[in-house]
Formats: structure tokens, sequence, C-alpha cells
């Protein structure tokens, strides 16, 4: 599987939050029961995505998740060559971002630890033999509101993948297949 990081840490880029609200959704922490991953709405449309929430906040974990989401792509925003595939499998494509948050005190390392940790994911993911794929992994600040009312300063990781194909039906099929291989080595990888 193609594969990159990057980081995008400064005052006006996007950041982690966790928890987090905005009008009409809410932090669904899947930690302690991820099987709540069912409730969500883009899991209850494509259960490799529940599988995969399930998977990624399992008690053995260490990692959970944060916030998701999934959209299509079309042929613009594809490059056949950073998707491991052809001209004629890359007109259609379906993705999928997943907040990825380490556990525990991991979440606060410093930053060279998780250059490291981006590092030997990206390299672990290059070595899943997945063709019609793309990853990539951007390391970001965390916002964590504690328990206690206090915000801890941290890093976390969004995690994109895209799959394509001829149509939509190859690229929901190679964007599961993807899915399905990647999420293991995000987890052995934490």
């Amino acid at each position: 599987m193609e594969a990159d990081w990057s980081v995008e840490i400064g005052e006006d880029l996007p950041r982690i939050v966790v928890p987090w609200a905005a009008e009409g959704r809410r932090f669904c922490d899947l930690r302690s029961h991820p099987e709540d991953a069912a409730t969500l709405p883009e899991a209850q449309s494509y259960p490799v995505l529940c599988q995969a929430l399930m998977d990624l906040n399992a008690p053995s974990s260490r990692i959970f998740t944060s916030k998701c989401d999934v959209w299509q792509v079309g042929e613009g925003d594809l490059d056949w060559m950073e998707m491991e595939s052809t001209v004629e499998d890359t007109k259609i494509g379906l993705t999928c971002y997943i907040d990825l948050v380490r556990r525990n005190e991991l979440a606060f390392a410093p930053f060279s630890q998780q250059e490291e940790w981006l590092r030997n994911v990206t390299a672990a993911l290059q070595a899943v033999p997945t063709r019609f794929a793309r990853a990539d992994l951007i390391l970001r600040q965390l916002i964590s509101h504690g328990d206690d009312g206090k915000d801890r300063d941290g890093f976390a990781a969004t995690f994109y993948l895209t799959g394509c194909g001829r149509d939509e039906k190859a690229a929901l099929h190679n964007w599961e297949m993807a899915l399905a291989a990647g999420v293991p080595v995000l987890i052995r990888a934490a």
C-alpha cells in the first residue's frame, strides 16, 4: 500500500480535541464500549469501518479514536501513481479519516517519539500487499480535556485512507480491503 506521513502543527491548523462537541454531534467515547461504534452513522453505512473502530478502541489496543468520516472522491482528486493503480482503475475513490489518539501517556510523549511512531506506522503500511489504495498519516496537536477540568497538550494523528476503482463498487471493495489490512498494522505499530 502506498503510505506517507506529515506534520501539521501550528496556530491556524486543525487540532484533535478530546472530548469534542459540535452542534448536533457529540464525542462517542468508544474506549469503554467499542461495540457502541455500531451507533455511529458512518459505521452503520460501512460495516468495515464499524469493525475498524471496534478494533482500534478495543481494551487491548494502545489507540483510541476521536472522530471519523467517509466520503466519495472523483478522478480529479486521485493520482493513479500514488494509489498503486492504473489510469483506468482510478476513476472514483472512497476516502475516510479516523483521528487516532495514543492511550495514556503515549499521547504526551515528546515530538521525537511521535515522529518515530509515524515513521514506523508508515513503513508497516507500505509493507501491506494492497493495491488501489493510499494511506496518509498527519501528526497534529492534541488538546485533551481532563476530568479534572485541566487541558493537556499532546499529539495525535489523523489517518486518511483512500481506495480507488473503475466504478463505485470497485472503489468500495478496494477501500474495504485496505482498511481491513491497515487497521491491524495501526494497532501493532502503536
